[in-house]
């Protein structure tokens, strides 16, 4: 890349985080020069690289740029004003309003993200989902008041750059959900966008593949949950043959005395039965999620 920096400017953090990719996305903008060292020993939770602002390490000439990813955007923008088009606009209305819009994307649109994905209770999934949809209502809102095809005008700039590098994970997470985020039919503006803001080579260059992004993200708490009603019918058979049937037995036995036990052999035709009605629950809960599945399909 043409411009300033090189060996001057290093950029060090894991590829899959959008607070990485951020400040790569201001710095190719900018059309700075940089080194970029991937760091490959990622957290064993790969689904809190979505909220960890402070990830990325941006060192310039020898001194690190402490703060979030956010600050890191300002610092680059500010550092090398005479490097390329600025990200932040001149008046200070503008810049203020510029930063409110990332400050509420990381505050509110990235932890709903977060949450609608990876929430421990469907409640708290459904909340998130809830969350994200008033989020991009309020970008769309945002952006309409641009009149232009990108938040910093007739270029891509700050907060074009913070809502960016969340795209390759808004498109895994979508395919994991079987949701659209940036819906044409409910946020026109900000699926058109999309379209404008992946079309930049610099994009190109730095964006993360979005079928390895899905391949790298644990799997979405949903379908955790199921594997837990599996669970839960597993030890609800359990309990009943172990522990709810020999209470049955032994209260039968106090106001029956004359009541003959069945002979060992019986015991694993029993265990047997609660295990097929075990199974049975959780084939007939898969049904019911492919009937709600077909019918969402037909619907809509």
């Amino acid at each position: 890349m043409a411009g300033g920096g090189g060996a001057d400017l290093k950029l060090q953090g894991p590829w899959a985080s959008p607070h990485v990719l951020r400040v790569r996305l201001a710095l190719g903008l900018k059309g700075m020069s940089y080194q970029y060292v991937e760091e490959q020993d990622l957290k064993k939770n790969r689904s809190e690289l979505l909220l960890q602002s402070t990830r990325p390490v941006l060192v310039h000439g020898g001194e690190p740029v402490r703060g979030t990813s956010l600050n890191m955007v300002q610092y680059v923008d500010e550092a090398f004003a005479g490097v390329g088009p600025s990200l932040l606009p001149d008046d200070p209305s503008e810049r203020a309003a510029g930063r409110y819009l990332a400050d509420f994307i990381d505050d509110t649109l990235i932890k709903a993200m977060h949450e609608a994905s990876w929430g421990k209770t469907v409640g708290e999934r459904a909340e998130g989902k809830k969350q994200v949809g008033g989020a991009v209502q309020t970008l769309e809102a945002a952006l309409s008041e641009c009149s232009n095809p990108f938040f910093g005008g007739n270029t891509a700039g700050y907060v074009d750059v913070v809502l960016g590098s969340l795209l390759a994970w808004v498109h895994a997470t979508d395919a994991m959900q079987d949701v659209k985020t940036f819906d044409p039919a409910t946020v026109p503006l900000l699926a058109e966008w999309t379209k404008h803001f992946g079309a930049l080579t610099v994009v190109h260059e730095v964006m993360p593949e979005e079928t390895e992004l899905a391949n790298f993200l644990p799997k979405a708490f949903p379908a955790r949950g199921r594997s837990g009603q599996w669970f839960n019918h597993v030890v609800s058979a359990l309990l009943f043959v172990f522990v709810f049937l020999p209470l049955v037995r032994k209260w039968w036995c106090t106001i029956s005395p004359g009541w003959v036990e069945p002979a060992a052999e019986e015991i694993p035709r029993v265990i047997s039965l609660a295990l097929s009605m075990a199974f049975a629950g959780w084939f007939l809960e898969r049904c019911r999620i492919v009937f709600a599945t077909l019918m969402k399909i037909l619907t809509s």
